[in-house]
């Protein structure tokens, strides 16, 4: 079994979690990190998170707390040993054609996923940019996993 994690951080993220017969999204939180690593390291899966770093303009304390965040997520990944990897946004986003534009990440979940559901909450009216980059994230990851796994 191919089970693969795509890792949008942040407040606004996601988390997508697929396999050969069923794809889960969920949005960003640590809690659901925390939940889904001994599925992941049971089942010998992946994780690939996209790499974050300082951008222009950014506050100080907005940097920290990426920062705080995305050394979060790698430290409770191989807490657990689960094989990972990193992307950087412009590699996955040229792969699929999608831009900085979020909802061109929306659309494309949306081509390559018909029906799939991207509502963060069943009140929710607005798709989740978040969950949906994470599953384009899992979806570079399920085309390029060889790279990332260790048997």
């Amino acid at each position: 079994m191919k089970l693969i994690c795509g890792i949008d951080p942040g407040k606004r993220g996601g988390i997508a979690m697929m396999d050969s017969h069923e794809i889960r999204l969920h949005p960003y939180s640590d809690e659901t990190l925390l939940n889904l690593m001994p599925v992941l390291h049971r089942y010998n899966g992946i994780v690939i998170v996209e790499k974050q770093w300082a951008r222009p303009g950014q506050s100080i304390s907005a940097t920290f707390l990426l920062g705080e965040e995305y050394g979060f997520i790698k430290g409770v990944i191989e807490a657990y040993g689960v094989n990972y990897g990193t992307i950087a946004p412009q590699v996955w986003k040229k792969e699929f054609g999608v831009t900085s534009d979020k909802q061109s990440s929306i659309d494309m979940a949306k081509k390559l996923y018909p029906g799939i559901n991207l509502l963060p909450t069943k009140r929710s009216r607005k798709d989740s940019d978040g969950m949906a980059e994470a599953l384009l994230i899992a979806e570079w990851g399920r085309r390029n996993y060889d790279r990332y796994r260790k048997d």
